[in-house]
């Protein structure tokens, strides 16, 4: 059986809500909830109109969270564990519904991405990578006489998209998806870019908020976690 290992991971959850006018007076309110619940983690942090941006480091980021009248996001790479991620965008919002007590009660669009990249013990160059990832998702024969040397396997759900490749460690998308390119990322392995999300979504208590961000993250990793079983489970 293969073994398959996450080796790099970047993992957003983002809220987008109807505008909160709210948010032009308590930008301070805002620096001081998110200071006192993560500053011993993310230290710095800079305000640029109405939005309240933080940062570990503003230069190569590897944990970042910004709130504006509009959106809200939490991004982590490379975490802990994915619990440290998830738990902490939980606070995150229920730190906002500190805020934002009356105006947060529901929220237009909540989502979870997860972009990773799995080192696979099998896979030694990225020709290898390119004719798993066409074995399992495309057919093995396709009608044109052309020889693939790259593809992307995307499909769209109701709930997201999902984007499957082979990866190069310098090739652009790892350039550009992460803050640390430098670290973590195998010479050859398969990247899994899994974006799901929830519409409409209710907020008006603390329990609320744990269930609902919760369920979005368990749609995210169970998909994840599919592709993953599926590349095990390729018998070349």
């Amino acid at each position: 059986m293969k073994k398959i290992k996450k080796t790099k991971s970047r993992m957003i959850m983002e809220i987008r809500y109807p505008a909160l006018f709210a948010a032009f007076d308590r930008r301070g309110k805002v620096l001081e909830e998110m200071r006192s619940e993560f500053g011993n983690k993310i230290e710095h942090w800079k305000s640029e109109g109405v939005a309240v941006h933080f940062a570990d480091d503003f230069d190569k980021p590897s944990k970042q969270m910004l709130v504006d009248h509009l959106r809200a996001f939490i991004m982590y790479e490379d975490p802990g564990t994915e619990g440290e991620f998830k738990d902490d965008a939980v606070r995150m919002v229920k730190v906002l519904k500190k805020v934002f007590p009356t105006e947060l009660n529901s929220v237009d669009r909540l989502g979870v991405r997860y972009m990773s990249i799995f080192e696979i013990d099998e896979i030694t160059t990225y020709n290898e990578a390119l004719a798993l990832v066409m074995r399992q998702y495309f057919s093995e024969k396709i009608p044109i006489s052309i020889k693939p040397k790259d593809c992307r396997a995307t499909f769209v759900h109701e709930n997201g998209m999902l984007n499957i490749g082979p990866v190069k460690d310098d090739e652009a998308w790892v350039k550009q998806t992460f803050s640390n390119p430098d670290k973590n990322v195998p010479a050859y392995g398969l990247g899994i870019d899994v974006d799901s999300y929830a519409s409409n979504m209710e907020l008006k208590s603390e329990s609320q908020v744990a269930k609902n961000v919760s369920a979005v993250f368990d749609l995210t990793r169970a998909t994840e976690g599919e592709v993953v079983d599926s590349l095990m489970g390729d018998k070349h």
